[in-house]
């Protein structure tokens, strides 16, 4: 009976130890979320600086951390990310601004032509930005709702809409171009993305619009406000079907913000 014992104990702790080895190896290596940040923590100011070192250091990490994680790196980085990151870091002076690394980086990653994949900074609070909400409608650009509603943007900050617009694809990753331009008419009206496309902007900036009544140039202040589309319906909805022990979420346009936050939150 002792040596019964015995043996079912070894079979026992040999198991849980299997148990145990195949858990840290799933953590290492086969946990999709490895890796991944508890909590976020506020970017740098657009205008802060880096060295050199400290810059090509975050290059790198994004790197690998993208080579270990993307579908598209089974077999490593595609040989277009690599000579895009190897360029901009050689393209580097002994200082960086937080502003010419997000560029950088962002150059790299259009590389990888997906829609999933992107850099972007992070703020804890609101971040300024100009209070309407744009469309793009082919080649064009249109204010939606207020005092402008209808009207076509031509330049912003002194720079033609149309080259905003060629800068924000050269520097975003997407497989369709529909897809970009509902981050570009999203992110467009933002006072660190303007920044980012070469827009001339302080505490307001110049703004172009082409109205019934003609060509009008407005001087416009950024707010530290969200503003919800104007839509009679809001682009983010749900019905419960109890009688069918269904629910319907209904989203109209991709916005992330607190109203598709919370309205998420309320679904489930």
């Amino acid at each position: 009976m002792e040596n019964r014992n015995k043996t079912l104990g070894k079979v026992l702790l040999a198991i849980f130890t299997i148990m145990i080895l195949f858990f840290a190896a799933y953590q290492i290596w086969m946990n999709p979320h490895r890796g991944t940040a508890e909590e976020a923590e506020a970017s740098l100011a657009v205008d802060d600086m880096l060295t050199k070192e400290q810059a090509v250091e975050d290059i790198d990490y994004i790197l690998s951390h993208i080579e270990s994680r993307h579908p598209a790196c089974i077999k490593g980085l595609p040989d277009e990310v690599k000579r895009q990151g190897d360029k901009e870091k050689e393209a580097m002076g002994s200082s960086v601004s937080m502003l010419e690394l997000w560029r950088s980086i962002s150059r790299i990653m259009a590389r990888m032509k997906d829609g999933h994949t992107s850099v972007m900074p992070y703020y804890a609070q609101t971040v300024p930005r100009l209070l309407f909400r744009c469309r793009k409608t082919g080649e064009n650009l249109i204010c939606v709702g207020g005092e402008y509603d209808g009207s076509r943007i031509l330049s912003i900050g002194g720079v033609r809409e149309e080259d905003l617009y060629k800068t924000f694809l050269g520097l975003s990753s997407y497989e369709l171009e529909g897809f970009a331009s509902v981050l570009y008419e999203n992110r467009i009206v933002r006072k660190d993305y303007l920044r980012f496309l070469g827009a001339d902007v302080s505490e307001d900036t110049a703004v172009v619009l082409e109205t019934p009544a003609g060509q009008v140039e407005k001087t416009l202040r950024f707010e530290n406000k969200n503003i919800n589309p104007q839509d009679t319906e809001p682009f983010v909805s749900y019905h419960v079907y109890e009688e069918k022990n269904t629910a319907v979420l209904t989203l109209k346009e991709c916005i992330y913000d607190e109203m598709y936050a919370n309205t998420l939150r309320e679904f489930f």
